[in-house]
């Protein structure tokens, strides 16, 4: 499992994981919930998004591709 950085402090960011990979993180309005959008440099995880009132600080995400299942793991700081 991948642990993703996200600064609640800021908007769109860049990210880091506890792989040492990096993204970027953007944060889109969508109703009285916010989309967080996050994309990987390199091609090295998938891409995806997910509602703020879908999602609480800890829990795992797992994103599913057309070749892989991969688990993440937020850490709002």
């Amino acid at each position: 499992m991948t642990k993703v950085y996200v600064d609640s402090k800021l908007g769109d960011q860049t990210i880091s994981c506890s792989d040492h990979t990096t993204g970027e993180m953007s944060v889109e309005p969508s109703g009285k919930s916010k989309e967080y959008c996050f994309r990987f440099y390199g091609h090295m995880h998938p891409s995806f998004s997910l509602m703020s009132s879908d999602y609480h600080n800890g829990e795992d995400v797992t994103v599913k591709t057309a070749n892989v299942v991969e688990k993440f793991q937020l850490d709002f700081k």
